[in-house]
């Protein structure tokens, strides 16, 4: 059986995030069952160690942009990433099965499959706000309506999107995350007094100035750390 990935998941402003995560191990995970092919349709990118899948098959559809004719390149790119589900089934043979770690469909291309999240943008536009989000919500309202079958991360999602979308239920599953096993020793210093910890971004849906918040008004404070461990490009 062979399965195709798209890149959307390691692209610029993925990395390092929690759909970034999935897709790396999901895609190594399944590249090493027996009678699987794995394949990911991704743009060019320099890998390291940490990001990409365990896998051997990685077709690029972007040209690089490092050397001296960068901006003929970025400009070549632009058209290529406008053509990609006309690329796509010209760079690699059609799959049993294409699955989607994100929302955007560029073609019918195998038995499509995707990932759904959660429906936040939808239940919360408020914090969503401009055009970025607004494209992002006609595309993951386009790629569920016409997927074969949705993977819901939780009971939850898989309510929201067949409340809200009116997706099938029979088209829809619940598959839970799952987290890696670190054995090797980590040189994260932790507190030796009391501490709350806070995991993840600071984005407004995080409500992450409702910890602060909270913690300033907590009469103790002066005897508990508040330990966050997330990105640093994001302070």
């Amino acid at each position: 059986m062979h399965i195709l990935y798209d890149g959307v998941a390691f692209q610029e402003g993925m990395q390092g995030g929690g759909v970034h995560r999935y897709a790396q191990n999901l895609i190594s995970g399944i590249a090493v069952m027996p009678d699987t092919e794995v394949s990911l349709y991704c743009p060019f990118r320099k890998w390291t160690e940490t990001q990409k899948p365990r896998i051997r098959c990685v077709k690029e559809y972007r040209l690089r942009e490092n050397h001296r004719f960068c901006e003929y390149a970025k400009r070549a790119n632009y058209v290529i990433e406008r053509l990609e589900g006309v690329l796509l089934p010209l760079r690699t043979p059609a799959p049993d099965i294409f699955h989607l770690t994100y929302y955007r469909m560029p073609c019918r291309f195998g038995i499509i499959v995707v990932t759904l999240y959660d429906m936040l943008m939808e239940r919360f536009p408020d914090f969503f706000q401009g055009s970025y989000c607004d494209n992002v919500r006609r595309q993951k309202r386009k790629c569920l309506e016409s997927a074969a079958h949705v993977i819901c991360i939780s009971q939850n999602t898989r309510r929201d999107v067949t409340e809200m979308f009116g997706i099938p239920p029979e088209r829809t599953s619940v598959i839970y995350l799952g987290a890696d096993i670190v054995t090797e020793p980590q040189n994260t210093r932790l507190p030796e007094k009391p501490y709350f910890l806070y995991v993840g971004a600071r984005w407004p849906h995080k409500n992450f100035t409702g910890l602060l918040q909270a913690f300033g008004s907590c009469k103790h404070k002066k005897d508990i750390t508040l330990f966050v461990v997330s990105n640093l490009a994001e302070w």
